[in-house]
């Protein structure tokens, strides 16, 4: 295939499909800087994937992409790399995240773990301070209706 003969290249970024006259002698560093043109996104961060390789080589030569000589049609995909700085605030919030949710997870047992102390009663019912107060008095309502409902009430 001569230089003459057009190269119809596809590349598909987000969902949209881009579309692109070039010859096959071209490199893929000119589309690269085409690209940077249309999408805004610049050279050195285009990932640009060809036949389910990622395409490193700025150098090559898009007639030895083609999947068989003599083709006219090109199809790519654009993957605009992360940059370093929205890589490090993710990271950054990740971590963030994750600290506070040990925090409060501290926090809640440490909280459970003194009110049970200081508030007995709020967790088993009843104070045991009560119960040793009136030794010799037996249930109380509130007991009877406990076990009545649990089916374990006796008579």
């Amino acid at each position: 295939m001569t230089a003459r003969h057009p190269l119809t290249v596809r590349v598909s970024y987000r969902g949209e499909r881009l579309e692109f006259q070039r010859t096959p002698a071209d490199s893929v560093a000119s589309l690269t800087s085409e690209l940077s043109q249309r999408t805004g996104i610049e050279s050195a961060r285009q990932r640009l994937i060809c036949s389910g390789r990622v395409l490193t080589n700025s150098e090559q030569r898009l007639s030895e992409l083609l999947a068989r000589p003599g083709a006219s049609e090109l199809a790519m995909m654009l993957i605009p790399l992360e940059a370093a700085s929205s890589k490090a605030r993710r990271r950054c919030s990740h971590i963030q995240d994750t600290v506070l949710s040990w925090v409060s997870f501290v926090y809640a047992v440490m909280y459970r773990f003194f009110h049970t102390l200081l508030m007995p009663g709020a967790y088993a019912g009843k104070d045991p301070r009560e119960s040793r107060e009136r030794k010799g008095a037996g249930p109380d309502a509130g007991d009877l209706g406990r076990l009545a409902a649990a089916g374990l009430g006796g008579g």
